[in-house]
């Protein structure tokens, strides 16, 4: 058992607290890596996903993806990047702080890989992938490839 459960559950806080600092972060550079165009497209097209009886997000991708620029394509990626690392550094950080909160003989916070593989094995996502995926309230959050 836990010494002091209010504390493990203060740094969960914490730290999503954090996490979603840094997901508000890459959403801001996202959006202004997009023309303002790009922008107004991208909303109808959320906006024709939320109303659709069935959305197809992986045709959505694709067609954010077919739709931006080069450059627009780069500063995408890079923000998406930059997020993959911070967020990998937390959550090391915070294993860290929570292995310090057990009991003397408990078992490791740190059980391996999440998501099956790690994360050099995972799947490169394409820039209409990460926009949608960071951008609509449809498509998962947590950086799942289950759009694809």
């Amino acid at each position: 058992m836990l010494d002091n459960p209010q504390a493990v559950r203060a740094t969960f806080e914490r730290f999503g607290a954090q996490e979603e600092q840094l997901h508000q972060q890459m959403r801001y550079q996202i959006l202004s890596a997009l023309t303002p165009n790009h922008r107004r497209e991208l909303g109808l097209l959320i906006g024709e996903l939320a109303i659709a009886a069935s959305p197809d997000l992986q045709d959505a991708a694709t067609r954010i993806d077919r739709a931006l620029s080069s450059s627009e394509q780069q500063r995408i990626l890079a923000a998406h990047q930059a997020f993959q690392t911070q967020s990998r550094q937390l959550r090391e950080q915070m294993r860290t702080e929570l292995q310090s909160e057990l009991p003397a003989g408990h078992p490791s916070w740190d059980r391996g890989p999440r998501n099956g593989s790690a994360p050099e094995q995972r799947r490169q996502l394409d820039a209409g992938t990460i926009v949608l995926m960071t951008l609509s309230p449809q498509a998962p959050r947590n950086g799942t490839t289950s759009i694809r």
